[in-house]
Order: C-alpha cells, then structure tokens, then sequence
C-alpha cells in the first residue's frame, strides 16, 4: 500500500548517491591535498589542510546545489522548501563572502587566526551538509 508519499527506504540511496557524488567528489581537494602532506612525509592537521576556506568553497558547491534541487519545482510543502532554499542560499552567500576574505587577506599577508578559520568553516561546511540533504529529502517528497 503506497500513501503517495516517497518513503524512507525509497530516499535513502538518493541521499547516499548526493553524499558519495556531490559532497564526496567535492572534498576531493581536501583529501588530496592531506594525502600530499603525507607522501611528502610533512605532518597532517586538519588546520593545515582547512585554513585557506577550502571547506568554504566546498559547502558553497554543496549548498548552491541544494537550492537547485528544490528550484527546479516548490510543489507540496511550499513554505518549508522556501525556508531551506533560504538557508541554503544565506549558506552559500556567507561561504563565498568569507572565502573572499581570507582569500584577501592571505593575499595581503595580513595576520589571521587559521584556527578560527579551520573552526568556523567547519561549522559552515556542517551546516551546508545539514541543509543540503535536507533540501535533497524535500525535493524528493511527493503530496
């Protein structure tokens, strides 16, 4: 018996398809850049391998992707897949807007706090993670 709805088991291997293609292709660099560090016998940290926002460029890919998975048509449960494209959208926006920032003033060397950086994008890749299959989980639901 099928309500009409998409059930779990029936999203689930769209989200891990979006999670192995979309997220996992998209820190790539991140993982090969470490994988270089180690082959060079060079010490990996994760600040080393985050602090210039390559995190902030990934989570503005993974959430300008999101937003075109519910553009494409708003459908049922309007006001909710407007909310996440907001979300998503405010994501992408504030990703590109700092990557642009450190971008400057590493360019300036100007003094920055890579910690904060590596801390912060972190909580913005998180949240563009979180967002994003949310934005995958509605585009998928049907009334």
């Amino acid at each position: 018996m099928t309500t009409g709805r998409r059930r779990i088991p029936e999203i689930l291997p769209i989200l891990l398809r979006w999670g192995a293609f979309t997220v996992g292709i998209s820190v790539m660099p991140v993982v090969f850049n470490a994988l270089a560090a180690y082959t060079r016998g060079q010490p990996v940290h994760y600040v080393d391998l985050v602090a210039n926002g390559e995190l902030l460029l990934v989570s503005v890919a993974i959430s300008a992707a999101a937003v075109g998975e519910l553009a494409v048509g708003i459908g049922p449960w309007a006001s909710g897949k407007v909310l996440l494209m907001a979300m998503s959208l405010f994501t992408s926006i504030l990703a590109a807007w700092w990557f642009a920032d450190v971008t400057a003033v590493t360019r300036a060397h100007d003094p920055v706090d890579q910690h904060a950086i590596a801390v912060g994008s972190t909580w913005v890749f998180a949240s563009a993670l979180v967002v994003g299959a949310c934005c995958i989980f509605a585009s998928r639901m049907t009334p």
